[in-house]
């Protein structure tokens, strides 16, 4: 599973949105989550930024309610019934110190959901994917960050 195996990659992560109108809109936020670079960087820093997870759903999905919304990361729920949710910083931190990560968002306006799997985004992607490819020329940084957003997605 390229999630799994990704290069450099050190967290396995599971998005799982439910609540949602329909599959494609599950899938379409879940997707969304997945491939935003400052939600991927967050997880290999083992922060428990659910700005980051919001501020991607947002940009995807504009019109949602955010009264509705629910955001759990790594067990620990961080955003409901329209605000933040004050939780142990250092609990937080441990549990974001785990090989795999689930983040569960309920959108909290109906029945369908999805699934997809993505990884982190650590150093050691980068300097694996910032040098000489294997055809000798210097990978571009558009090109790059395209690439790794590799998804595997299921309903």
């Amino acid at each position: 599973m390229i999630a799994r195996d990704g290069e450099g990659a050190t967290k396995f992560v599971e998005i799982r949105v439910s609540g949602a109108i329909s599959w494609e809109q599950a899938r379409h936020i879940a997707r969304a989550i997945a491939n935003y670079d400052l939600v991927k960087t967050s997880l290999f820093g083992e922060d428990l930024n659910w700005g980051r997870i919001a501020a991607a759903m947002g940009a995807a999905t504009p019109e949602l309610d955010p009264n509705k919304v629910t955001i759990t990361c790594a067990g620990i729920t961080a955003w409901s019934d329209g605000e933040p949710v004050s939780f142990d910083e250092a609990r937080a931190k441990s549990a974001m110190q785990a090989d795999e990560i689930l983040i569960d968002v309920d959108l909290g306006i109906g029945d369908s959901q999805a699934t997809v799997w993505t990884c982190d985004l650590s150093y050691d992607y980068i300097k694996e994917n910032a040098g000489p490819d294997v055809y000798g020329t210097t990978v571009d940084t558009d090109r790059m960050c395209m690439e790794r957003r590799w998804t595997v997605v299921s309903g």
